[in-house]
């Protein structure tokens, strides 16, 4: 008998030979399905195992052969198995499933061989049931993945994928199994992926693929896709696996740039609502039209930008826009020469698309947009906006055409609302009758020609006029023959004075002119040249005042009230004579 002696903490064990009944045990405690099956297919004997793991007596299983408690879709796989191993003495391995009474099939792993000598297949079976129910459960559960799964080696070959892999990238999943992962990926980076690859060979975890960059893959058609790619390693037996999980975000992607196009839409319109506002604000303070088209043009560049902006205005009523400032550059346009004018319209000009306006250049690079701006029926103003067709503007030209409308609309109402206060100034300032200047702009100028005259250390002179027994012309002739007459005197007065002098009616029959800049002797030969040419005229005669400043007044009222004694000087002494103020002594 065999000794064995373990020194330390244990006593000595002491083996002996294994008997029968020692085999026997052994056969009691294993889990293995044991049997020997003869050659045609029936149990010669059974492992105490195989009734614990069916839950049935041996004796009831031994009364069949194995076929009989087979799975009948696994019947022929396993009778082709054994004759193998019986015919070859080779041992043979296979799986098939065992239905025993209304238990669900079991697998069972075989391993078979034939003994030469005796006749029989010796048999060991393992249940892998729960082995095979996980794998089934991982197989599910990457078969039905929502997203398509790449599995690969260590050398980046394709070592299985899943049925969203196989619709994602439109290959046969037989056809890519031991294929190169790069197959998948634009050529244009493969290069780049190889060396990537490597470094996360050396630097293994799960991670997205290329964060913060666009990733491409390419389906078997050629055909470009976005995907998102996350990376996880996997140490196996035969090495260290790569699962890719792959998520087509192309849609993503587009839908993730159609919400930010709308949040620019959003922002820049809520732009041009602010500016619209600004400019409004701004053109409804402003003094002039020109004030109001400085305005407009400073905002046409952020309203319209990479865009040509022009702005014409008309001049009197001569049918002829001239550019706006005076000094920009371009050719002035006729009224007649554009379609937006004539319609009272926003009009698009474009050689591929008449009509096209007459005063545009016919360059086809160019895409022109005519905004008009009338005032009483009449062309006031007119904006062109240009923009070169193989560059597309930032806004779309339906979007250009009406901010444009709404930049003019604000403009016509700023030119509107101008052109209302300047009649309102000039009610307030003129006499209906003669269309001179009344009494109430006379106060006003006198201040200012005074104040001028004192920084200029300079001097100004007043007349002020008379007409000679108006009311007996009046009472012979009657009120319509009189007030052709105040019109007849008005116009002549405007004849005969100057740009900068200023000529008003003062009330009745009474009129005051200021000289600026003149001395007394011209300011009485000026005088007495009104008095000739009225005269001339044969209808009626005048009387006229003469002061100058600072001679006779350092201000206003004191000037006007030496006049006004000059005046009666030349009344008092027979009419129809101009009278010179007395120089103070």
């Amino acid at each position: 008998m065999r000794q064995f002696r373990q020194t330390g903490s244990f006593a000595a064990i002491a083996l002996r030979e294994p008997t029968a009944a020692d085999a026997e045990m052994f056969q009691q405690l294993s889990n293995d399905l044991r049997c020997i099956l003869d050659l045609e297919g029936n149990f010669v004997y059974l492992s105490p195992s195989w009734g614990t793991a069916l839950h049935m007596a041996i004796g009831d299983l031994a009364l069949q052969p194995l076929l009989h408690w087979v799975h009948p879709d696994d019947r022929e796989t396993t009778m082709r198995e054994l004759v193998h191993a019986a015919a070859t003495k080779q041992v043979a391995t296979f799986e098939h499933r065992l239905v025993v009474g209304e238990f669900r099939p079991r697998w069972l792993r075989w391993t078979v061989q034939c003994e030469p000598n005796a006749g029989y297949l010796l048999g060991v079976a393992v249940d892998v049931t729960d082995t095979r129910a996980e794998i089934d459960l991982y197989r599910k559960a990457v078969e039905t993945s929502p997203t398509a799964i790449i599995l690969t080696d260590e050398q980046g070959r394709i070592v299985l994928v899943n049925r969203q892999f196989e619709e994602l990238f439109g290959y046969d999943r037989a056809e890519m199994t031991g294929q190169s992962v790069d197959t998948l990926l634009p050529l244009t980076v493969r290069a780049r992926h190889l060396r990537l690859r490597g470094q996360f060979g050396t630097d293994a975890g799960q991670r997205r693929m290329a964060p913060g960059h666009d990733v491409f893959g390419v389906r078997k058609d050629g055909t470009p896709v976005q995907v998102e790619v996350t990376l996880c390693p996997m140490n196996t037996a035969t090495g260290v696996h790569v699962l890719c999980s792959v998520v087509d975000i192309t849609d993503r992607k587009r839908h993730d740039a159609q919400l930010q196009a709308h949040v620019a839409e959003l922002q820049r319109h809520r732009q041009e609502v602010t500016l619209l506002s600004e400019m409004a604000s701004l053109l409804q303070h402003a003094m002039s039209a020109s004030e109001a088209y400085d305005v407009v043009l400073a905002y046409a560049s952020n309203l319209f930008p990479n865009m040509g902006v022009k702005l014409y205005a008309q001049r009197g009523d001569s049918g002829i826009l001239e550019p706006v400032p005076a000094s920009a550059a371009g050719d002035c346009v006729d009224v007649t020469d554009c379609w937006a004018l004539r319609r009272g319209q926003v009009h698009r000009s474009h050689p591929g698309h008449p009509p096209v306006c007459r005063h545009v250049q016919t360059d086809k690079s160019e895409t022109h947009l005519c905004i008009p701006m009338a005032l009483h029926g009449r062309a006031q103003a007119l904006m062109v906006l240009s923009a070169q067709t193989d560059h597309e503007p930032p806004l779309q030209m339906p979007v250009i055409e009406a901010l444009a409308a709404s930049v003019g609309d604000h403009l016509g109402k700023a030119l509107h609302s101008l052109d209302l206060r300047e009649r309102l100034r000039q009610l307030s300032m003129r006499d209906p009758l003669t269309d001179l200047y009344n009494r109430r702009y006379l106060e006003e100028a006198a201040q200012r020609e005074v104040a001028r005259a004192n920084r200029q250390t300079g001097s100004m002179a007043v007349l002020m006029i008379d007409v000679d027994h108006f009311k007996q012309f009046n009472d012979e002739h009657g009120h319509v023959a009189a007030d052709v007459a105040l019109q007849q005197l008005a116009a002549l007065l405007q004849r005969n004075t100057r740009k900068d002098d200023v000529v008003c009616r003062f009330g009745g029959e009474e009129f005051v002119v200021i000289l600026s800049c003149a001395e007394l002797t011209q300011a009485a030969q000026y005088a007495e040249r009104l008095r000739a040419a009225c005269q001339a005229e044969g209808r009626v005669t005048l009387s006229i005042g003469v002061a100058l400043f600072p001679c006779h007044g350092r201000n206003w009222n004191e000037l006007l009230g030496c006049a006004d004694s000059a005046l009666y000087q030349a009344k008092a002494a027979g009419r129809n004579q101009v009278c010179v103020a007395p120089l103070p002594s």
